[in-house]
C-alpha cells in the first residue's frame, strides 16, 4: 500500500505544470505532436547507448521481441520524411546499463523536437526561449542555486565552442584535424591512463571528462558546441571542416540537451551505421539495427534536432539534488539492492 506522501503531490503540481507549459510553448510555434511507440524491432545503433530488450510473448507460444526505445528519434525521422513539418514529442525513453548516479535513470523523459529548414543555430535560439517560458510558468525567478552557486537563467546563453574550451580550461590548443597518435599524446602528458586499443574518439573523451568539463563554467547556461567528428553521431559536418553542427546545454554542469543539424548525406548516414553496429555487437548479440531507417529516411528534409533531458532540466529548475527528487515514483538503486 502507497502511503500518503504530500511531497510526491507537490511534485505532481510542478510536473502537470511543467508538462503543460512545454505542449503550450511548441504548439503555439505550429509544431505538431507526435505519439510514436514505446517499442521498436530494430534501431538506431549508438554504441553510447545500450537499449533494453523485451519480448512479448503471445497465446500461441510465439514471441515478439523488441525494444524499448532510447528516444524518439527512429520514429520522427520517419514523420518529418513524410513531410510533417515542425513536430515534437514529450514522453518516455529507456537505456540499460546507465550510470549509477543521481542524474540518470533507466527510465526518463525526454523532450524531443524538429526544426524544419533550420540549422543548430536556430534551435538554439528557441532552446534559450523555452526555458526562459517554462521557467515563468512555474513562477521561478531568473536567478537559481545548484552545490552553492548561483546561476543567472537570462538568455542570451554563453556560447563556447569544443576548442576554444580545451584552450581556456586545459591550456590545449585543437587542431582543426584530430588523430588518435595527438591525443594519446595529449593524454598520456595529462598522466591519464591510455589503452592499447583506445582510439581517438576514446581519448578524445578521457581529456574531456578528465581536464575540460569539470571546470566548465556554472554561473550561466552553458552551450558547448562544434564537436570533432571524430565523435561520430548523426550531426552535419561543417562545409569544409572536420567538426560538426552540434550543441549540448549545460546548466549548472549537468547535461541538459543535445542538438544537431542533422545529416541527410545517405553515404555518411550508412557509414554511421555500419561503424555503431559492429561496435554494438560485441557487447550486445542481440542488438538489431533498423536498416530500413535508411531508407524510409531518404526524403528527410533539412532540419535541425533537439533531444532535452525534461527531468533534468526540472531538477535544476526547482534546485533539487537528484532526478529522484522531480519524478513520480522514481526508482531508486537502494530500492533494488
Amino acid at each position: 500500500m502507497i502511503k500518503k506522501n504530500h511531497y510526491q503531490l507537490d511534485i505532481l503540481k510542478i510536473r502537470a505544470k511543467a508538462l503543460q507549459a512545454a505542449r503550450s510553448f511548441f504548439w503555439a510555434r505550429g509544431y505538431l505532436e507526435a505519439d510514436t511507440p514505446l517499442l521498436a524491432p530494430s534501431l538506431i545503433p549508438e554504441a553510447v547507448i545500450t537499449p533494453i530488450r523485451l519480448c512479448c510473448h503471445y497465446q500461441d507460444g510465439t514471441a515478439f521481441c523488441s525494444f524499448l526505445t532510447p528516444s524518439p528519434e527512429l520514429w520522427l525521422k520517419r514523420l518529418l520524411a513524410l513531410g510533417s513539418g515542425n513536430i515534437f514529442q514529450l514522453g518516455r525513453a529507456f537505456r540499460d546499463f546507465e550510470p549509477a548516479t543521481g542524474i540518470h535513470s533507466f527510465e526518463f523523459s525526454i523532450l524531443e523536437w524538429y526544426t524544419v529548414g533550420g540549422d543548430y543555430l536556430d534551435n538554439l535560439r528557441i532552446q534559450e526561449e523555452f526555458v526562459e517560458e517554462l521557467r515563468q510558468a512555474l513562477k521561478i525567478g531568473p536567478f537559481i542555486r545548484r552545490r552553492q552557486i548561483s546561476i543567472d537563467l537570462r538568455p542570451p546563453y554563453r556560447r563556447m565552442t569544443m576548442q576554444e574550451a580545451f584552450k581556456e580550461y586545459a591550456g590545449i590548443e585543437l587542431p582543426q584535424r584530430l588523430s588518435a597518435e595527438f591525443l594519446g599524446e595529449l593524454a598520456r602528458g595529462r598522466r591519464l591512463l591510455v589503452g592499447a586499443e583506445d582510439d581517438a574518439e576514446t581519448l578524445f573523451h578521457k581529456l574531456f571528462l578528465q581536464e575540460v568539463e569539470p571546470k566548465l563554467p556554472q554561473d550561466r547556461p552553458l552551450i558547448l558546441m562544434d564537436y570533432p567528428a571524430l565523435v561520430p553521431c548523426l550531426a552535419k559536418k561543417h562545409e569544409g571542416r572536420d567538426w560538426l553542427e552540434r550543441w549540448e546545454l549545460y546548466l549548472g554542469g549537468v547535461e541538459i540537451a543535445n542538438c544537431y543539424t542533422e545529416e541527410r548525406d545517405p553515404s555518411r548516414l550508412k557509414q554511421f551505421f555500419s561503424r555503431e553496429e559492429k561496435i554494438l555487437k560485441r557487447t550486445f548479440l542481440d542488438f538489431k539495427t533498423d536498416w530500413d531507417f535508411l531508407k524510409d529516411t531518404a526524403e528527410l528534409p533539412a532540419c535541425s534536432g533537439n533531444a532535452l533531458g525534461f527531468d533534468r532540466l526540472l531538477m535544476v529548475l526547482c534546485e533539487a539534488s537528484t532526478l529522484s527528487d522531480v519524478m513520480l515514483f522514481a526508482l531508486s538503486k537502494q530500492k533494488h539492492l
